[in-house]
């Protein structure tokens, strides 16, 4: 065997290692690189749940009892006999959390439905839907006395209400809508609690 070759073959093998070591270092960078992505995702998730939380709890109206109980439950508010007519300037209302599952995202929202709020992609809804499968102004919903119901605004596009396993047509009247049900309208449901 010639000398000169086997410094050549000792380089090629010596470079073929350090490809091969260069690209698992690369495959393990790129899967730490989206674990963190998915790790920052959650943490932003969270501090979103937290924030919603938080704006829902309001302790000016939470019963005192002396433990922090109450105050930690956003849902469990009780409100004191004269602090009822609070929102009587303005008219009664249904409050709504919204929570809107997207392809991509999930969102939460409360909105405060006095006597008509609208849905759909367009800025001047009371929610906006990055949703290209819906209407500019696609659904709205209606506060009729103590009730609530979805009407569809737009017949080009299908709108359904999941109550459990059964789907509701929403075409022409409107339906009355509660808490657990889901609106289906493009590739969004909008999952509704009365509160």
């Amino acid at each position: 065997m010639d000398a000169r070759i086997l410094p050549d073959l000792t380089l090629v093998i010596f470079e073929g290692l350090l490809l091969l070591v260069l690209i698992i270092l690369s495959f393990y960078q790129r899967k730490r690189n989206k674990k963190i992505a998915e790790m920052v995702s959650l943490q932003m998730s969270r501090t979103r749940e937290e924030s919603l939380d938080a704006s829902l709890r309001n302790t000016m109206y939470v019963q005192k009892t002396g433990s922090e109980e109450n105050s930690n439950n956003p849902y469990d508010v009780q409100y004191h006999q004269e602090e009822k007519n609070v929102y009587e300037d303005f008219g009664e209302k249904i409050s709504v959390q919204i929570e809107e599952k997207g392809i991509l995202s999930t969102k939460k929202y409360v909105i405060h439905v006095f006597d008509a709020s609208t849905v759909g992609r367009d800025d001047g809804n009371a929610i906006v839907l990055n949703d290209a499968s819906i209407a500019g102004r696609q659904i709205q919903l209606i506060r009729e006395e103590k009730n609530l119901l979805v009407r569809n605004l737009d017949g080009n596009h299908p709108v359904n209400v999941r109550r459990g396993k059964k789907l509701i047509p929403v075409a022409g009247e409107a339906v009355l809508v509660g808490s657990g049900d889901a609106i289906m309208l493009g590739n969004t449901e909008l999952k509704l609690l009365i509160l």
